[in-house]
């Protein structure tokens, strides 16, 4: 009898860990189950500034420009035949030059040009930058902080002027004459006087 007891007891045992085991079964396989991830990068926008000829991004670059390879007349359209060729200039004569600013960022910039002129004789030259009004020195035309978005390329012009008479000028009426005209060609025989314009560029990225 005991032994049927047992018997019993062992099947009931058996019996309840299989429902168990059924219903953890079950368990696992009636529910709904996800998994899932994700990931974002950036990358650093790219800083480049081009004035002229030359990439100024990662060094001072000096940029080529040639404000006296042609020498026009005082109407500043026609080549001038009567000074001699060369870079040689005399009342009367004219000529500009141009360069291009471009921001080749990925970033919005703005942008400073500095003209620095040096007149040794003080030749009575005048300039005018993007058709502003005529000026004696570059220094007073200055651009700073000029915004240029990222892509832009911007041309600047850059013109100058030796009026054949003061009366023609705006800035030399009373100070430009004959005589002192003369006595700049008179010099030139011995020490030349020179005229040279010098461009500083820098280049920042806007907030």
């Amino acid at each position: 009898m005991k032994k049927d007891n047992r018997t019993v007891k062992f099947a009931i045992i058996v019996l309840a860990l299989t429902m168990i085991a059924l219903i953890l079964v079950a368990g696992t396989y009636a529910k709904y189950t996800s998994t899932g991830n994700g990931s974002d990068s950036v990358k650093v926008a790219k800083w480049s500034f081009k004035v002229g000829d030359k990439d100024i991004t990662t060094a001072e670059e000096s940029f080529t420009f040639d404000l006296f390879k042609t020498i026009k007349d005082s109407d500043g359209s026609a080549n001038e035949t009567d000074v001699k060729a060369g870079k040689i200039i005399a009342p009367g004569t004219s000529g500009e030059f141009s360069f291009d600013v471009e921001n080749t960022s990925e970033v919005n910039a703005k942008y400073s040009l500095s003209y620095t002129v040096t007149n040794d004789g003080n030749i009575p030259v005048e300039f005018s930058v993007d058709g502003g009004p005529w000026v004696s020195a570059l220094d007073s035309k200055n651009v700073t902080d000029k915004a240029i978005a990222m892509g832009v390329k911007e041309t600047v012009k850059v013109k100058w002027r030796w009026a054949y008479e003061g009366a023609s000028s705006t800035n030399f009426q009373s100070s430009q004459t004959d005589n002192t005209d003369t006595a700049l060609g008179v010099t030139a025989q011995g020490t030349a006087n020179t005229l040279t314009v010098k461009i500083d560029a820098s280049a920042t990225q806007v907030d």
